[in-house]
């Protein structure tokens, strides 16, 4: 390509971040994280969550058990794809509440001392207990109060009565206390709010190009790049613009949904509140992607996709494969994606999951896998202690 006319050219990068981006600066921010920390939630959406995990994290120390394999694994949890689940099918509440019902342990009529315990046999119970450093009772506990908190919402068959009570729940509940929860991490922020990595890649300087601009498509519901990065970014001439397309902390517009129903699933349309596209447009969240989709399509220069930290997972394929994919525009067809991940286990599931998405003919033609701890190509770059204190 001709030097000068490359030097009339602009410059988009469209950066994507997940749940990942926020660990990666030391941010308990999982729904996991969440659900150990908070001891009291009045929202039965919270109860299943924490249930949920419970159980099936004493299924697998219980088939390490029978297997005699040892495994310190902190298991991922796709609450998202669970959502969907509770909503296409009723009876996984009752399911639950089946596995829960063998863990426990009714109290004899005629015990002195009438009790719910743990079933002895159930070891797996017991060794969580020790991993989690919780005593039986505490465990016992929460298990019931999912049976007690959830048992009206099994017996109504007012389905628009349950749809209510649901949506308040996660909203005034769940929603509520996860927001008050992520708050106290960002304070972490401002205790310490030098950036841990710097981004190398959109560093801007680059005398090729007439303007640098960033998009930021951020599906987290935190600040963490506008404190620790913008500024930076700013001042060395690059516009940034950012699309919370789940909402953001303190705006009261958070998304937290499930992939919307096909007409195979046969749901009655009164469930989608619960689909991530129903809460964007009902909260407001779309219009600063619609902005984003806009600029794709007109664009006149080079663009490049960076994702970090995002598991492309199915309940957000729709939003990411109109960013990546839909533009007739070919500065958008040319570009390339860069894809991060932080382990192996990571990589393998970020292939198949961006297959799925937007197949395997345009995975070969656009994009590139990048171990984020590789210095050579990775787009963050840890800042080492003493330059940091410099």
């Amino acid at each position: 390509m001709n030097p000068a006319l490359k030097e009339n050219k602009d410059f988009l990068h469209v950066l994507i971040i997940g749940n990942g981006f926020d660990l990666a600066h030391g941010l308990e921010t999982r729904y996991t994280d969440f659900l150990d920390s908070c001891n009291n939630c009045n929202s039965s959406w919270f109860y299943y969550f924490q249930s949920y995990v419970l159980v099936n994290e004493i299924k697998k120390i219980d088939e390490t058990i029978k297997t005699n394999t040892i495994s310190n694994e902190r298991y991922w949890y796709d609450f998202e794809e669970e959502i969907y689940n509770i909503v296409k099918n009723r009876f996984r509440v009752k399911a639950l509440n089946k596995s829960i019902q063998d863990l426990l342990t009714e109290p004899h009529p005629f015990d002195p001392n009438p009790t719910v315990r743990l079933t002895p046999s159930s070891s797996a119970a017991h060794a969580l207990c020790s991993k989690k450093k919780i005593k039986p009772e505490e465990l016992v506990s929460i298990l019931s109060n999912f049976r007690l908190r959830t048992s009206d919402l099994q017996q109504t068959s007012n389905t628009i009565q349950v749809i209510k009570t649901l949506d308040s729940q996660l909203k005034d509940g769940f929603v509520k206390e996860f927001v008050e929860y992520l708050s106290k991490q960002i304070e972490k922020l401002t205790q310490d709010p030098k950036p841990h990595f710097c981004l190398k890649k959109l560093k801007g300087g680059n005398t090729n190009f007439q303007k640098h601009t960033l998009w930021v498509l951020n599906f987290n519901y935190t600040p963490t790049f506008q404190k620790l990065y913008e500024p930076t970014l700013t001042k060395s001439g690059i516009q940034v613009h950012h699309c919370h397309i789940h909402g953001a902390l303190g705006e009261g517009n958070l998304v937290l949904g499930c992939q919307s129903f096909t007409p195979d699933d046969k749901i009655d349309p009164a469930w989608n509140v619960f689909t991530k596209h129903h809460q964007r447009h009902r909260y407001g969240t779309i219009e600063k992607y619609q902005e984003l989709l806009k600029e794709l399509r007109h664009f006149k220069g080079e663009v490049a996709f960076h994702i970090i930290g995002h598991s492309l997972a199915r309940a957000d394929h729709a939003i990411l494969k109109h960013a990546l994919c839909s533009s007739r525009n070919t500065a958008v067809q040319d570009s390339f994606i860069s894809v991060y991940y932080h382990d192996e286990e990571a990589h393998l599931r970020l292939i198949n999951n961006i297959t799925d998405m937007i197949g395997e003919e345009a995975v070969m033609a656009r994009v590139r896998f990048i171990d984020q701890h590789d210095p050579e190509r990775s787009i963050l770059e840890r800042i080492h202690e003493t330059s940091k204190n410099q």
